[in-house]
């Protein structure tokens, strides 16, 4: 699925919690992987888990994208991009 980053995010620290949280579910894992692509980390997400980082900027899904492919999230209240290379 595609992946997102907000714009009013700061300094690669989540501010999308609560209903945001609900319509743009943050990409996380339970375990620091081994091997990540350049540019990409993890770090502590709102909730306590571990959310992708990618440049320094939290990554997201969009619940509107119903399958692989979907960018309708791309542009959302001008603060939502789809995160690129």
């Amino acid at each position: 699925m595609t992946l997102y980053v907000f714009d009013n995010d700061t300094k690669g620290v989540s501010t999308c919690t609560g209903t945001c949280a609900g319509i743009w579910p943050a990409y996380v894992t339970s375990t620091v992987p081994t091997n990540l692509p350049t540019g990409v980390t993890t770090a502590a997400g709102p909730t306590g888990s571990m959310q992708f980082v990618y440049k320094g900027r939290p990554l997201y899904y969009y619940s509107g994208d119903q399958v692989p492919g979907d960018m309708t999230g791309d542009g959302i209240n001008g603060t939502w991009h789809v995160a690129k290379p």
